[in-house]
Parts: structure tokens; sequence; C-alpha cells
């Protein structure tokens, strides 16, 4: 009874052995320093080496403003389309900013629908082919992100998914050796890290789209490197904190920051979950350009017009290491309907209602004061699919930060989106829900 005791205790010593050496062993990943891109391990720190110097990302996912992000200290643009990609190439090339090519792929969910089709898997690696050897020679290219959120699984058994993901890391490899193959992951599930690191063994490097848990990046990565040897990773998306995130009120609309508070936790966020991160090779603020997700200001750094948010100067802040100048940008303290703020719960029953802007800085001649109501329009897709149709008034002012407007008629939810923008191409925004009673007189 002990030898067979015995002999079990030695099995399970040698198993468990044979697994940490197998999982903290590079599995078929290759450290090629003569690549033009490559992630070298120094002092147990990761490196990242672009044409043989350090490089540490410092940029935004999006499009577009690659002037305004070159003046501003970035160097990476992760770009999600595919359509526009030579004309972004040639004018990264021309400010010297990196870029990060996302290769768009159905999720993990479809590994027994899409992925388990031999025509469309055939097509997807033949667009995948021509896509890297059309662009891998572009001095611009950093690295090619393979899928976005893909819910990658945990499991020891490959399904379709997982063995299709691994032809296109090894067709990739084959066809560009010189630049790394990422993927990123929505939060930092030790489920998904773990299911990367255990069935995709030669990807290079992975990105985290994090915002209010950003911190909890390293700590993750800390405790995912006690089973396997970690992967090199990058902040992939980061920002203010998401509209997912935040506090609903009654009618459970979102409470969105103003760009003053926004520009805040941008600095927070990245002191504390990027900038203290010695192993984190750097990361991407999101969104850099204009786009709607929540309502139509949550991520934007630049308005449709083009004008540049505090948010741009607080990263120009931290990526230039200087203090930021707030004297010339326009920056709210506060805004109130009816004298109430957003956490007042704003009933309104009366004809009209009165909005004010307080600002942080003093109000001059250059302020132009832009409000705009809307219907309330709940999710990211009603936001940015009918804006122009929920729309009901517009009220612009460069005199008073002090105006009245007529209440909707209807009963139901709203908000009033307000915009400061000043003569120098910069803007500041803020917006309030509100409820519509229809007791009025």
């Amino acid at each position: 009874m002990r030898k067979r005791i015995l002999i079990i205790f030695i099995t399970a010593v040698l198993v468990v052995f044979f697994a940490y050496t197998y999982l903290h062993s590079d599995r078929g990943r290759v450290l090629d320093r003569t690549r033009t891109v490559f992630v070298d391990k120094i002092d147990n720190r990761f490196q990242l080496y672009r044409n043989g110097e350090p490089f540490y990302i410092k940029g935004g996912s999006g499009t577009g403003y690659l002037k305004e992000m070159s003046e501003a200290g970035g160097n990476t643009l992760r770009v999600y389309d595919t359509l526009n990609l030579k004309a972004i190439l040639d004018e990264a090339e021309k400010f010297d900013i990196a870029v990060i090519v996302d290769i768009p792929l159905p999720t993990n969910a479809h590994h027994k629908t899409y992925y388990s089709n031999d025509t469309i898997v055939i097509n997807l690696k033949e667009k995948v082919k021509n896509l890297v050897n059309q662009y891998k020679d572009h001095p611009s290219i950093l690295m090619w992100n393979l899928g976005n959120e893909l819910n990658f699984p945990l499991t020891f058994r490959k399904n379709n998914f997982i063995q299709v993901f691994n032809d296109l890391v090894d067709l990739i490899h084959e066809e560009d050796p010189n630049h790394l193959i990422s993927t990123t992951i929505s939060g930092t599930s030790i489920s998904q890290i773990l299911g990367i690191h255990l069935s995709a063994p030669k990807l290079d490097i992975i990105g985290f789209n994090v915002f209010s848990i950003i911190s909890n990046v390293k700590p993750v990565m800390d405790q995912v490197g006690l089973i396997v040897d970690p992967l090199p990773y990058y902040i992939s998306e980061w920002g203010n904190t998401g509209p997912w995130e935040v506090p609903v009120n009654l009618w459970k609309a979102i409470l969105e920051p103003s760009s003053t508070l926004k520009s805040d936790s941008y600095k927070v966020n990245y002191l504390s979950g990027i900038k203290s991160d010695l192993n984190c090779l750097g990361s991407l603020a999101f969104y850099w350009g204009y786009k709607h997700e929540g309502t139509p200001t949550w991520f934007n750094i630049f308005d449709e017009e083009g004008r540049k948010s505090e948010m741009y100067y607080q990263l120009q802040s931290l990526w230039m290491e200087r203090p930021l100048t707030i004297t010339y940008i326009p920056r709210i303290e506060k805004l109130t309907l009816n004298n109430l703020e957003s956490n007042d719960q704003i009933f309104v029953s009366n004809s009209y209602i009165e909005v004010q802007i307080n600002m942080m800085n003093p109000i001059n001649s250059n302020l132009t004061f832009d409000i705009k109501v809307f219907n309330e329009a709940w999710g990211a897709k009603r936001w940015g699919s009918e804006i122009d149709a929920l729309q009901l008034s517009t009220i612009t002012s460069t005199y008073s930060n002090k105006m009245k407007f007529k209440v909707p008629e209807k009963e139901g939810p709203y908000r009033v989106f307000v915009s400061v923008n000043d003569s120098q191409g910069n803007f500041a925004t803020a917006n309030m829900p509100f409820y519509v009673l229809n007791d009025r007189e």
C-alpha cells in the first residue's frame, strides 16, 4: 500500500514538473532579433523593438488625425478598417507613425458554423494572405491584430475556431516574418488569457481593451505567469470609464461625465494602469477620432469638425511628460438644468428649462455655446444610426453661458448636449438626461 502511494506521489510530481516545464517553454515562439519588429526579454522585463531601436507604444485606436498625433508626441495608430489602409499607411509614414492593422474575425461563438465551413475558411485564409502580402513591406506596419474581442475559450480540445486561428497565425508568420501578431481581449478574464496562452502559443503579443479596470491588467498577468510563460502585452483600448460601467438614473439613462472629468480620469488611468506597469509595452487611447458609442460624445478625442478636446491635451502631457497647460482650453466645471445636476433625477413639467454651463476658466468672447436637445436613445446603435432623427432643437450663443429652451411637448426621456467651442480649434462637452412629464397646463 505504501509503495502504491509512493508511486502515485512520484507520478503526480513528475506530471506537475513536466507540465510546468512545458507551459513555461516557448512552445514554437521564436526570438529573432533581425526582424523589423520583435519583443525581447531583458532582466525579466519585456522590451519592444522597431527598426533596431526600443519602441514604446503611445497612440490611439481609431482613424485619422495623424498630424495631430505626431504633434502630441504619439507614435502609433490602431486601425479597425482596412478599406483605406494604403492611404492611412502612407500618411502615417509621413508623420513617422507606426500602424497596428486589425484583421477582423468572427468570435469563437461561430466555431460550429463559420469556422466549420471549409469554403468560408479557405476564402478567409486567402483574403488574409492577400492583405498581408499587399502591405507587409510598408514601413509603417508595426503588427497585425488578428481579431478583436474573440472570447477565446479555455479548453484543452481544439475546436474549429482554435484550429483556424492558429492556421492564420502560422500563415501570417510565414508570409511576413518581420512583424508581430497580436489579438485583443475585452477586460481581464483569466480564463480568456489562459485560453490564448494554452491554445495559441505562437501568438506574439496580447492587447487588452480595458477602461475602468485598467489597473487589473498587471496583477492578472502576474497570476497567469504562475501557470504559463506569459506573453508580452499592451493596452489596445483605454480611456475614460465606458458607458457600460457608469451609473444610470431612474429611467435607466446613462450618466456621462463632462470632457473635463474624462480628462482627469485619463491621467489617473494612465499613471496607475499603464506607466506604473513596467512590463506593459505601451497603450492606445480610445477613440482617436469621432464615433458614437453610448452617446454621440462618449469617447471622442476630436469632434465632428476636428476640434480637440481636453483629453487630447491630457494625452500630450502624458506622452511628452510635461505639465498640462489648461489656461486656454475650454473646461466645464458644472452643467445644470434648472439648477439641478445629473444625479438629481431631473423631471420637468413646465414649458421652459434653463441650462447653465459653469466654466473653470474665464468666459471670454472667443467661446461659443452650442446646445442641442435630443430624444433619449439607449444603446450605441440608436445613437449611431438615428442621430439626425433624434435631434429636436439647437441653440447657439456667443454671449451667455445661461440660456432657456422650450421643453418638448411629448412626455418621455430626453437629453441635452452642450458643446463649448473656442476660436483655436478646441472644444469641451457635457450632457444631461431629463424626463418630461405631461402634467403641464
